[in-house]
């Protein structure tokens, strides 16, 4: 009787084709998670940026709200901006304004607060109607 002996290979593993495979779709896993995270941040600085210009035009705006004469009178005013603000190239601009002509008791005063380096700025724009 003739015996013949196969040996079969125990072992076991990855062939380098199922290797690669794996690192490619790992590789699109992390450069998908990179590029929410860039996203994220980003939109994270811009409303941070949008939220401070907010709080400032809002200061600025009650204390010229808090100064206006007992008539209204037009009037724009450029006043320099907090160094320490936070916020990149800040620019203001205050506009008081006469809804209802000179010498009238109401003003409308508005403020505008530009920022950022990109062109056009960003900006936020406050308005309050005060009465004296």
């Amino acid at each position: 009787m003739t015996s013949s002996s196969q040996t079969y290979s125990s072992e076991s593993g990855f062939t380098a084709i199922e290797l690669l495979i794996t690192l490619f779709i790992a590789a699109v896993f992390i450069i998908s998670g990179y590029q929410l995270y860039s996203a994220v941040m980003s939109d994270g600085t811009s409303a941070r940026n949008q939220a401070k210009a907010g709080n400032i035009a809002y200061e600025y705006l009650n204390n010229y709200a808090t100064a206006v004469p007992g008539t209204c009178s037009v009037n724009t005013d450029s006043p320099t901006p907090p160094t320490d603000s936070g916020v990149p190239n800040i620019s203001i601009t205050v506009n008081t304004t006469c809804p209802y002509g000179d010498g009238a008791t109401l003003s409308r005063i508005e403020v505008i607060v530009n920022y950022g380096s990109a062109v056009p700025q960003a900006g936020v724009s406050s308005v309050i109607y005060a009465a004296q």
